[in-house]
């Protein structure tokens, strides 16, 4: 119970003189979930692919690589040395890139996707207090009976429970 709805009935107690009876107990006859839609957040991954399909080969980086190799390779040295320094930077770029691309088709991407479920806020309760059914909803799930206020107006009583939502 939260500080306002004490403090609320401790007033309500002191200022109504002999209109609050006292706080008693009444029998619960039924009682029965209130259910409330709650959203939530979830990550789903799955396996990055290219264009719909895995990729297996590493062809694709094999042909990045060696042309960013042989493009490296090109700058160094002059006459035999360059077309040495070429091919060997076509080589090591179509390997290296081959390697990095047959690394990455293990990555995933991961979306957020909403979650909906059915949460319980409360219980709607039937009770029974001195031969009378009476109604309320409380915050949590009562047991065979609850705590209630018994107002006491010029003979007729209302009866609710302590604990209201």
């Amino acid at each position: 119970m939260n500080t306002i709805t004490k403090l609320a009935t401790a007033l309500a107690l002191t200022f109504a003189g002999s209109a609050v009876q006292a706080a008693e107990y009444a029998r619960v006859l039924t009682s029965s979930p209130i259910y409330n839609r709650v959203s939530t957040t979830e990550e789903v991954c799955y396996l990055r692919g290219y264009y719909g399909r895995n990729r297996d080969s590493g062809r694709e980086g094999a042909v990045l690589g060696a042309i960013v190799g042989g493009a490296l390779g090109n700058q160094v040295g002059r006459g035999d040395g360059r077309r040495a320094a070429t091919v060997a930077g076509v080589m090591a770029g179509a390997v290296i890139g081959r390697d990095i691309d047959r690394r990455d088709r293990h990555r995933y991407d991961c979306d957020r996707r909403p979650i909906y479920r059915n949460a319980i806020i409360g219980y709607d309760v039937t009770y029974r207090y001195r031969g009378r059914s009476y109604y309320g909803q409380v915050p949590y799930q009562p047991g065979r009976r609850i705590p209630v206020v018994v107002y006491n107006y010029r003979g007729r009583y209302d009866v609710n429970p302590l604990d209201r939502i």
